[in-house]
């Protein structure tokens, strides 16, 4: 928990959002934006200067990521347009710069190598696909027409399956990767999140309370479970309502879900599992109400939050199963 480096930003933006992504060569980049404008900056890995830095127009740079491209490729939208710009070591190459207002970039393609939008282009409303790298000649390869979604409730996995709750039906649905739908079923009045389990098999989605599964091949129902009955009287758990605040539930490789949970006025993980619905183990509780959590590949979790006026970061370890 020491401190390693501190940056002073205040120059560049007023507020930064919470995504922190890293250039293939380890450098952090960040975006921010004021009442001047937004700002991608890109942050020395061994110092605290600030190495590149790049305002993108009237973009308020909310998602961020990097594609796996050569040459890798900076991508970043809200939900009114969308952008990118090669990355060259740690400088941001702008003499690529990619922006529209068109269409708002919705979410990457678990293959890295694609972006999938959502909106309104030349009169239609559906899900475009695009290939990265973007170029100022990029054209959709691929259009599902008629479904209106949002980033918390749309999903791609690496065989280019798509997943989204349209909003005019509110029904869940699934396309493969040439745009044939697969399957449909009823979203209910529950979906206001929607991701994948590690493993691409289970189709997840609920709110705070009521959560759902489906067989991503099939859409059948696999199984259904609330906060109570999975954890115990009087857990409530989290869940965003925005694509750069990761608390969406997270998915372990182990077939494990896990959730940023409160009980009884304490915050703690609470794990379920992703084949059952039941639940498999907890952590501790944190010293603090986080407000996002995120965790690592080693069943760490971290969550985030502030003292004090202070930031507040707290790590525990779910390798330990605390059981339920």
């Amino acid at each position: 928990g020491k401190t390693v480096r501190m940056y002073n930003l205040s120059q560049y933006a007023d507020c930064f959002n919470s995504v922190l992504r890293y250039t293939p060569d380890g450098y952090p980049i960040v975006a921010g934006y004021s009442h001047q404008g937004s700002s991608l900056l890109v942050l020395d890995r061994d110092g605290s200067d600030v190495l590149s830095h790049y305002s993108p127009g009237s973009v308020e740079p909310q998602l961020l990521q990097i594609s796996t491209t050569i040459p890798p490729q900076l991508l970043w939208a809200d939900l009114d347009a969308d952008g990118a710009v090669n990355v060259n070591g740690h400088e941001l190459d702008t003499t690529t710069e990619v922006s529209t207002s068109a269409i708002s970039a919705i979410i990457c393609g678990a293959d890295g190598r694609s972006i999938y939008n959502n909106g309104f282009y030349n009169h239609q409303t559906g899900i475009y696909r695009f290939e990265l790298p973007l170029t100022s000649n990029s054209k959709s390869s691929l259009f599902v027409s008629g479904c209106l979604t949002k980033p918390w409730v749309m999903a791609v996995d690496s065989q280019r399956r798509i997943f989204a709750l349209c909003q005019s039906t509110r029904h869940i649905n699934a396309w493969d990767k040439n745009g044939h739908m697969l399957w449909s079923v009823n979203g209910t009045g529950t979906c206001v999140w929607l991701s994948l389990s590690d493993d691409e098999k289970v189709v997840l989605f609920g709110d705070s309370n009521n959560w759902e599964a489906l067989d991503a091949t099939t859409g059948k129902t696999l199984w259904q479970t609330s906060a109570s009955a999975a954890f115990g009287d009087n857990v409530t758990c989290k869940y965003s309502a925005q694509p750069w605040a990761p608390r969406h539930p997270i998915a372990f490789n182990d077939g494990s879900l896990a959730f940023l949970c409160s009980h009884d006025g304490a915050s703690k993980v609470m794990v379920l599992s992703t084949r059952t619905g039941k639940a498999m183990r907890k952590s501790t509780n944190f010293d603090f109400a986080p407000d996002m959590l995120t965790a690592d590949a080693s069943y760490n979790v971290y969550a985030y939050g502030s003292v004090n006026g202070q930031v507040a970061v707290q790590k525990k370890s779910l390798k330990k199963k605390v059981m339920i």
